[in-house]
């Protein structure tokens, strides 16, 4: 139910950029709303969804990203 609510917002948009998906993961995580964090994991792939996983497995590499969050554009 979510993911067709998000694809209809973006129905007649472009949809957002990984780059941006996987910083509003971020941004949600760190603000503690898992509901709105939920909403942006549902947009990424089987593969994509893996892949940040990982990444965010490594403590180097989620202290790295969470530093950059609140940088918009990144």
């Amino acid at each position: 139910m979510v993911l067709i609510r998000i694809i209809k917002e973006y129905l007649n948009k472009q949809k957002p950029l990984d780059g941006e998906v996987f910083r509003k993961i971020q941004y949600y995580y760190l603000k503690n709303d898992t509901k709105s964090e939920n909403r942006w994991w549902a947009l990424l792939d089987r593969s994509k969804l893996n892949n940040l996983r990982q990444l965010l497995k490594n403590s180097h590499f989620a202290r790295a990203f969470n530093a950059l969050v609140e940088m918009l554009g990144l």
